[in-house]
């Protein structure tokens, strides 16, 4: 995927092990761990996380990928992967 930011903002588009990004969002949101969007380019789907003009260390994005990967590995059978 292709980076859109600007000089104050920093944008990460991925899709994590195959999951469907808007199911995957959307359960994320509902267990009250995170939230976070996803988005499209052309006509892929993407889970995007975006920081914008923020005072975000790089321990606080561990975390947030630390928490996204702990909720997938124990909650796999409830998340939907993208055919």
């Amino acid at each position: 995927y292709k980076l859109y930011s600007c000089d104050y903002s920093l944008s990460f588009c991925f899709i994590y092990k195959n999951y469907d990004p808007i199911y995957l969002c959307t359960k994320l949101y509902e267990h009250n761990l995170i939230m976070v969007g996803f988005g499209y380019f052309n006509k892929d789907c993407f889970i995007r996380l975006v920081t914008i003009n923020s005072e975000n260390t790089e321990q606080d994005l561990q975390l947030f990928f630390r928490k996204l990967e702990d909720f997938c590995s124990l909650n796999e059978e409830l998340i939907k992967k993208i055919n």
